[in-house]
């Protein structure tokens, strides 16, 4: 009970702290520094455009704290709609600035990523979690009055213990024991069917700041989003909680000696408890299995539930403003402003997200030492421009925000749903997917499963010896992802199954036994039918020659003949997951060509004997090899033509 008065006590002092707050300048020496004019660009995540208006900041010489890459200066900023030049009254900020040189693009990518995550914080605040969370709106400026017009970032400052929950590789905070920063990233990855996750939370208790996303292809979100691989590295040291379970999460699938290596953790037995605070039974988030329709319309499949692209109208500010000669002025002493719903939607008062400080539910309140009573300058554009935000040079406002369309749109990564349903969310179980796939295709469809290529990066974090290499764990989620659709598990599994060599677990040995040899053969027909042009060579001989097929199958030469023909026919040399796949080094074309011939030179059941036939296509072999260095083997087949010819003579 000791600790838990402490903890109360300290969370009293802070909200203490705060009302002090409200009433003197705890940063006054900020004020007798010289004012700066800065051009903010802030980013409006459902409309996907940027505003752009002038503000006035004050900012600390020296900084107060400095990360991996930036630095931190304690700032002042003048509202907007202040009438007077009373910085003691202005909002705490904190301008963050690289301190190595980056471009323009970078901070632009930086906002965007984090108004983006913002919107997951909102939706997960939707379900009623026992405390809900917020991230810090962040803005871009450029520093007008500074040489070269430097760019930093802007947010508002947050008084408390700064603590990293968990990192974009792996990491999880041991020591405090949180549950809801993990059930947050977890959340985002199902709800976003798999296209994403948020991790690297870090902030002040539920208030965070500086996130990264990684999403399943890797590409958006600048140089931290580590696509499939940082989704693996996440759930290797995820064990879900109370709040996974309460949200109807699925456990992310782990072998044995990972579910007991977590289950021996200390840490881990720490993660699984609920916070303090606010708790009601948390709404759970519907389940969906028909992926075909999920994935039908992406582009519009992840706009907020219950929202449209471009709702930030909905949102207005109930200004309790005084009129005085036809000046309008604002009452930053008494006044309180509260973000409210738009009456037209007949909701409550909007309820956000705690700032860690304290444990009730509460409706956010705007007050002086607030920046968000500024919102509503994002929701009355007055011109749209044409332009990208990083392009954007010498615009003039005049005192106006100008807005611009941004061309870098993700609106695809954003939490959606079709209008009037709630949100439907993936499974993280492998086996849920393995199931909602074949209901929704009738079959697996390979390289299509992002869950398969999660697990497959795990295969190859403990083939790299990234994850302590155990074999077990190792084949578990080889296995796995070859069950999901993984093309290059099922290539991998397949060649261990057959004893082939392989760079991915050259030393896993399988008992080379009927059973085993037809697996393999069958993922490797798998590859083939997918068509993987080294599996579908491979197949193809076996069924021309009869040497590598299992028991249970016979030769069929008709059947290698269908793939010789896709393989001369198939001018793409991307596979079915979009890798570079050319066949040329093993299988050239006149090889295939050889091989084609002799079916036609000697006739099989189900293919008439053509020797005419024959001999073009030995003919073609030669010319092919012939334009390839290969003057011996052209011979070789312009005698083999002349061969078939005088048969049928």
């Amino acid at each position: 009970m000791n600790d838990f008065h402490s903890r109360q006590k300290k969370l009293w002092k802070i909200s203490a702290s705060h009302a002090r707050m409200a009433q003197r300048d705890q940063w006054k020496e900020i004020n007798s520094l010289p004012t700066e004019r800065a051009k903010r660009f802030r980013y409006s995540p459902r409309k996907g455009v940027w505003t752009e208006d002038i503000v006035m900041i004050k900012i600390q010489k020296q900084p107060f704290s400095c990360g991996a890459m930036r630095e931190c200066f304690l700032a002042k900023k003048l509202s907007n709609f202040s009438t007077s030049n009373d910085w003691s009254n202005a909002t705490i900020c904190v301008i963050k600035r690289y301190m190595e040189g980056t471009n323009r693009k970078t901070l632009f990518d930086d906002v965007r990523l984090q108004m983006d995550a913002k919107l997951w914080g909102e939706e997960y605040d939707k379900h009623q979690p026992p405390k809900k969370v917020d991230i810090m709106q962040m803005a871009v400026v450029e520093m007008m009055d500074r040489e070269g017009n430097p760019l930093f970032h802007l947010e508002n400052y947050i008084e408390g213990d700064y603590v990293k929950y968990n990192s974009n590789s792996g990491y999880v905070l041991d020591e405090d024991a949180r549950a809801t920063p993990q059930a947050f990233s977890h959340f985002t990855f199902e709800c976003s069917q798999h296209r994403l996750i948020v991790v690297d939370i870090q902030g002040v208790g539920d208030l965070w700041t500086d996130p990264q996303i990684h999403t399943y292809k890797g590409t958006e979100y600048g140089s931290g989003n580590l696509g499939t691989r940082g989704m693996a590295l996440f759930f290797y040291s995820h064990k879900c909680n109370k709040i996974c379970q309460s949200l109807n999460l699925s456990p992310f699938d782990l072998s044995y000696h990972e579910t007991h290596l977590k289950s021996d953790s200390s840490s881990a037995s720490r993660r699984g408890t609920l916070p303090t605070g606010y708790e009601e039974p948390l709404d759970e988030v519907n389940s969906h299995n028909d992926l075909c329709e999920i994935a039908e319309d992406e582009e519009h499949s992840y706009l907020p539930p219950r929202y449209q692209e471009g709702d930030d109208d909905d949102y207005f500010i109930e200004e309790c403003l005084e009129e005085s000669n036809g000046e309008i002025y604002m009452n930053m002493d008494g006044m309180k402003k509260k973000l409210c719903r738009s009456a037209s939607n007949g909701s409550s008062d909007f309820e956000v997200a705690s700032s860690g400080y304290g444990s009730t539910r509460r409706t956010r309140t705007i007050s002086g030492m607030s920046d968000h009573f500024e919102y509503h300058e994002m929701i009355c554009p007055p011109v749209i421009l044409e332009q990208a935000p990083d392009a954007l040079n010498g615009s003039q406002t005049n005192g106006n925000p100008i807005i611009h369309k941004d061309h870098h749109s993700t609106n695809h990564l954003r939490p959606a749903t079709v209008e009037g349903n709630p949100l439907l969310k993936r499974s993280s179980s492998a086996s849920e997917e393995v199931s909602a796939l074949k209901n929704g295709l009738k079959c697996v469809e390979v390289g299509k499963s992002i869950l398969g290529k999660i697990h497959y990066d795990m295969v190859v974090y403990y083939d790299c010896e990234r994850f302590e290499f155990d074999e077990d764990s190792a084949f578990f989620h080889l296995e796995t992802a070859a069950e999901c659709g993984s093309l290059n598990a099922i290539q991998n599994i397949s060649k261990i199954y057959l004893g082939l060599p392989r760079d991915l677990l050259p030393e896993l040995k399988l008992e080379m036994c009927a059973e085993n040899l037809s697996i393999g053969f069958n993922f490797l027909t798998t590859a083939a039918e997918a068509g993987d042009q080294d599996a579908m060579f491979s197949v193809a001989k076996s069924f021309f020659t009869g040497v590598g097929l299992p028991s249970d199958k016979s030769k069929d030469q008709k059947r290698a003949l269908g793939y010789f023909d896709h393989l001369l026919e198939n001018v793409n040399d991307h596979d079915a997951e979009g890798g570079y796949d050319s066949i040329h080094h093993l299988a050239p074309r006149y090889g295939v060509l050889a091989y084609k011939a002799q079916i036609y030179a000697h006739g099989c059941p189900g293919v008439e004997k053509n020797t005419n036939y024959a001999g073009e296509l030995y003919n073609e072999a030669a010319e092919a090899a012939m334009s390839c260095g290969k003057g011996k083997l052209a011979t070789k087949y312009y005698e083999l033509a002349e061969e078939v010819w005088c048969d049928e003579d």
